[in-house]
């Protein structure tokens, strides 16, 4: 017989502390999750940074920690990931296109599906998150792409949305810098090339691509 299935459980304490979360004397940054919690895409609390102690760290500095130091190692452990799009479509045919504190360009709204949660629900949970809007009728699947350059097994759904509602203002933060429509013909030079594909299939009628 084998040796008994055992998920390894690893931690590390960062040196340098955080201003405004590690002040001198006070408990290091730590972090203890097990491997197969962690992925790029994932934006779920449970695979957040905290202070031994005290409140996670907020999101977006999070993700620096995240992406920055342990990105590679993510890259050559993880299995699949998923993550969601929207492409959002006003009545004049602009398109939603928002920018991330964390990450330069412009992309569309969107972000990680967190464990128990459907593709769906993580569409309309990011949407609300990062533009304060909610689809009033049933998003269009336009497909599922690999983003396999960003972190090998990762995997990119992609809806799109023409009936909506806003739900409240976008206060600029650490995370969402901006949240705006863009005329198709005036989009922002800095548009990511995954999102300028996309555009290109949904409303030029290109034939989709595998890669994101």
């Amino acid at each position: 017989m084998g040796l008994p299935f055992m998920r390894l459980k690893w931690a590390f304490t960062l040196q340098r502390m955080v201003p405004g979360h590690c002040k001198k004397g006070s408990p290091r940054l730590t972090v203890q999750h097990s491997m197969d919690d962690m992925t790029e895409n994932s934006r779920s609390e449970h695979t957040r940074f905290a202070i031994k102690g005290a409140r996670p760290l907020p999101r977006t500095l999070d993700r620096l920690l995240r992406f920055g130091l342990l990105l590679p190692f993510w890259r050559a452990t993880r299995g699949m990931t998923l993550g969601v799009r929207a492409v959002v479509l006003d009545p004049e045919n602009r398109v939603l296109l928002v920018r991330h504190g964390y990450t330069t360009g412009a992309h569309f709204p969107g972000g990680g599906v967190d464990r128990g949660e459907s593709v769906e629900m993580a569409l309309h949970r990011e949407l609300e998150e990062e533009a304060r809007i909610k689809a009033v009728a049933p998003a269009t699947f336009h497909g599922v792409f690999t983003n396999f350059k960003a972190l090998p097994g990762d995997h990119v759904f992609v809806y799109v949305i023409r009936a909506f509602e806003s739900t409240g203002t976008l206060i600029p933060n650490n995370e969402i810098t901006s949240a705006e429509f863009y005329a198709l013909g005036n989009l922002p030079e800095d548009i990511s090339p995954g999102t300028a594909r996309r555009l290109d299939e949904i409303v030029g009628g290109i034939v989709p691509s595998s890669e994101w």
